[in-house]
């Protein structure tokens, strides 16, 4: 049998110089496309928070196997799985989470302005705000004050409060909704860029949701050929602070199990 070849359709074919002639017409749309998307990439890369993730593993032990688990091989793997999916579940547990919180004390987010962006503060020496816990506070609300020198700030509260109001460090600030002190460092002041503005903002935390956002950020999963081994990944924007977030985590964990 013979065969004979086909002509190929005109319009399958790849005109490159009609293509060509679009493209040299048309430079300057693809010229500003191209400007328009490094721009965006260049703005997502400077502006927007960076992501770290840290790692953990737990060994899980099943000391409570009965002698009949023990004697058929079948129940003994069906019970270390649920045993370990057990465990999972505590470790994924809002009371777990709540409990690690509470002893980390995240209770005040801080934050640094600066010519870019905004950075999170974390073991930071510089001040400390002290919240009254015996009157009111609003959660979640940002308090931006300057650094004036090492002996004032202004404080700044926008939006509906309209509070700018200079204070000395270690003075009370008292309104019904904002109620704490600010203490100063002079030591770790000295160290500042004098020629930086040094504006800053806290956040106080409530507690129940500061552990749902905290809680969503832990993955917990098993490597199927080590069944008894559970991993164990935080993410979050500093990296210190995530990882004594796991770390704590792990030993309320561990204090768990031992109760």
């Amino acid at each position: 049998m013979t065969e004979t070849n086909k002509p190929i359709p005109q319009e399958d074919n790849i005109d490159l110089r009609r293509f060509l002639i679009k493209l040299v017409v048309n430079w300057p749309l693809f010229l500003v496309a191209l400007s328009v998307a490094f721009a965006i990439a260049y703005l997502i890369n400077r502006y927007t928070e960076p992501i770290y993730s840290v790692n953990a593993s737990i060994l899980i032990n099943d000391e409570r196997k009965s002698t009949s688990e023990l004697l058929i091989s079948a129940l003994d793997r069906y019970g270390a799985r649920k045993n370990v999916e057990n465990e999972m579940a505590i470790l994924r547990s809002y009371s777990l989470t709540r409990r690690a919180l509470k002893e980390l004390d995240f209770s005040i987010t801080y934050y640094i302005l600066g010519r870019v962006r905004e950075s999170r503060m974390y073991n930071s020496n510089l001040f400390k705000v002290e919240i009254d816990t015996t009157k009111q506070t609003r959660y979640n609300y940002p308090i931006y004050f300057t650094i004036i020198d090492e002996e004032r700030y202004l404080l700044e509260i926008d939006n509906n409060y309209k509070i700018k109001k200079i204070l000395r460090f270690g003075e009370s600030f008292n309104h019904p909704d904002f109620n704490f002190t600010i203490t100063l460092d002079k030591n770790s002041y000295k160290s500042l860029r004098t020629d930086v503005k040094n504006k800053f903002y806290f956040v106080v935390n409530e507690l129940n949701s500061l552990t749902n956002q905290y809680k969503g950020r832990l993955n917990v999963s098993t490597n199927e050929k080590k069944s008894t081994i559970i991993n164990l990944s935080f993410s979050g924007p500093v990296p210190e602070q995530s990882a004594d977030c796991l770390n704590k985590l792990c030993e309320v964990y561990l204090k768990t199990g031992q109760q």
